[in-house]
């Protein structure tokens, strides 16, 4: 799971946010910019019938699998002047994050809450969630898991 929310920062980061991991409102600092608070909200690991037995690689080998879940919430905050916008179009650029893709994960469909003044950190705030997956492989039922990726077009 760590993997999937360093990913997810890192091409945050490399596409100009402020992104920093979720953090205690209380310990938010007085912003001059918007920032991006990165965290996990719920994760799972799933084996089911389509992921559980994989075939066999190139070497004979019978792989397994499983996926790794996890719903990611970030929080985009920006300074409270204003009527929000600067959190608005932090929003769409870190939609546009999603949209490019980036290593290590596929993700699901984003849960997009309004902008609104938190009189409590005075910012403005934005919830963003969005389901994020890894899928993993091992060469055996009890061996370890690697990363996967799935290649071919599904018909």
């Amino acid at each position: 799971m760590e993997d999937l929310i360093t990913s997810l920062i890192h091409a945050l980061s490399s596409a100009g946010l402020h992104v920093v991991r979720a953090m205690n409102a209380q310990t938010l600092p007085r912003l001059q910019s918007p920032m991006v608070a990165v965290g996990m909200d719920t994760a799972k690991c799933e084996q089911n019938a389509i992921s559980y037995y994989l075939g066999q690689d190139a070497q004979g080998k019978e792989r397994y699998g499983m996926q790794l879940g996890t719903t990611v919430l970030m929080e985009v905050f920006s300074p409270g002047t204003g009527d929000g916008a600067l959190c608005d179009d932090t929003v769409c650029r870190l939609i546009d994050v999603f949209l490019q893709g980036f290593d290590g994960a596929n993700h699901g469909d984003m849960s997009i809450a309004g902008t609104a003044y938190d009189a409590k950190t005075d910012c403005f705030r934005c919830k963003v969630r969005v389901p994020l997956f890894k899928r993993l492989y091992a060469s055996d039922n009890a061996g370890l898991f690697q990363s996967y990726t799935i290649q071919g077009v599904s018909q």
